[in-house]
């Protein structure tokens, strides 16, 4: 019997700015299960270097402190790596979220 398996993309600008753009990726696959599989990618590319900026750029802390606050905010039993943990830009805000959907509520923090 064949199985069909169907994916879908979903992308979101989250912010358009001369310096930055922010985009939010919903990947959605099913894979013969009962409900479907969705993930989330955040990126966001500085516009001058064309080059996809980091967390660090906009908070004034580094990657280890970042990931440490965002853990624990989230509540995680262990410190999350830029492999668990993803975000985007608005126009005032960066929003970090957990990968895997309805796990962790968003961690909102103001962006310098």
């Amino acid at each position: 019997e064949r199985i069909p398996y169907d994916c879908l993309g979903m992308v979101s600008v989250e912010y358009v700015g001369e310096d930055y753009i922010s985009i939010l990726y919903n990947d959605i696959s099913y894979m013969g299960g009962a409900h479907p599989y969705s993930r989330f990618d955040g990126i966001t590319i500085d516009c001058k270097t064309g080059k996809e900026a980091t967390a660090a750029q906009f908070l004034e802390k580094s990657d280890e402190d970042i990931l440490n606050q965002i853990s624990n905010t989230m509540g995680l039993d262990v410190i999350a790596t830029w492999d668990d943990i993803d975000f985007y830009l608005t126009d005032t805000e960066i929003v970090f979220f957990y990968r895997m959907p309805n796990f962790w509520e968003d961690v909102i923090l103001e962006r310098k």
